[in-house]
């Protein structure tokens, strides 16, 4: 048994237009606090962000991140709603933002310290998360030596230090942009499992992961957001991104669950959002 709680993240009546051309339509939604009967559960959420290019995917996330103002609305974070602002959330991008002349262990300090947290107590819990995501033989290592799914993981540690420092909101939101890219499907299942164990970290770890891999999104997502443009009369594809479908997946019996990928529901889910693609 579940249920949602207090509001974590608000949209609201969020737009962008670029000179005259409508990029995202308004938008509006909601993230609540999960909650789990079970108390020995910590159930953090994963949010996973499906939608064709050029829909308007990374403005939003942009957006919810406070790196970029909308033409109209806000977004609002925590029960007591502080308007978004650039730093409140972690980010990953693709890119991934490491410091190349730096260790990966004095990545991740500056990252708490930045968050507020003294050295000792930034390189106490450096050391732990890299222990945690096995990268503690890497801790003298810089970016460049490292493989990609090494650096992702860096960059991942590096925001739960940001976000575990003194500086932390209520909601401990992270963003993620593409996270599947240019894996192959073994590397996929390990991010998939280490963005739950990221997730289940906290109570109000919310986790926005923006994708194309739509299998990936059922494995890993507590709620998945589907979005899309409209069409004209003629077919043609309008302007200006929006959702057109949140799916829960608790409801659909998709999550807590060590084999989802192989539950009957899950295929026909799969099978409904792949065809609803062709259409956006």
């Amino acid at each position: 048994m579940y249920s949602r709680d207090e509001v974590l993240l608000s949209i609201e009546g969020v737009s962008m237009s670029y000179e005259g051309n409508q990029v995202l339509k308004p938008i509006n939604l909601q993230i609540r606090n999960l909650h789990v009967e079970d108390q020995s559960q910590i159930a953090g959420q994963v949010i996973a962000f499906l939608g064709p290019s050029g829909c308007g995917k990374t403005q939003l996330l942009r957006i919810i991140a406070g790196l970029q103002k909308p033409t109209t609305g806000g977004v609002y974070m925590d029960p007591d709603r502080k308007p978004m602002q650039e730093g409140m959330a972690g980010v990953v991008f693709q890119k991934y933002p490491l410091f190349g002349h730096r260790t990966v262990l004095s990545n991740l300090i500056l990252a708490g310290q930045l968050g507020g947290m003294d050295s000792t107590k930034a390189r106490t819990h450096a050391m732990e998360l890299l222990a945690m995501f096995e990268l503690d033989q890497a801790i003298n290592k810089y970016p460049g030596e490292l493989s990609g799914g090494m650096q992702q993981r860096v960059a991942i540690s590096q925001q739960i230090m940001n976000l575990d420092g003194s500086n932390q909101t209520h909601t401990r939101l992270m963003l993620m942009d593409e996270p599947f890219a240019a894996l192959d499907p073994r590397n996929t299942i390990k991010t998939c499992n280490l963005i739950r164990k990221v997730a289940d970290m906290h109570d109000t770890n919310t986790i926005i992961v923006v994708t194309h891999d739509l299998r990936a999104a059922l494995q890993i997502g507590d709620i998945v957001w589907v979005m899309g443009r409209d069409r004209d009369a003629n077919g043609k594809v309008c302007s200006g991104g929006q959702i057109v479908k949140e799916y829960d997946l608790i409801a659909h019996g998709l999550t807590w669950h060590p084999e989802i990928d192989t539950l009957p529901q899950f295929s026909a889910l799969e099978r409904e959002i792949a065809r609803m693609f062709q259409t956006l």
